[in-house]
């Protein structure tokens, strides 16, 4: 997981990470809606 966040923090703003949410289906449900509404 500490990897996926750091790979969010290195892309763009505009970025959409929808391959990342889907390669991480162990992540909690709330770090889900997280990643969604950055």
């Amino acid at each position: 997981m500490k990897v996926t966040l750091s790979a969010l923090d290195t892309s763009e703003s505009s970025f959409t990470p929808l391959v990342v949410i889907e390669f991480a289906q162990d992540v909690k449900e709330e770090t889900k809606e997280w990643l969604k509404n950055r």
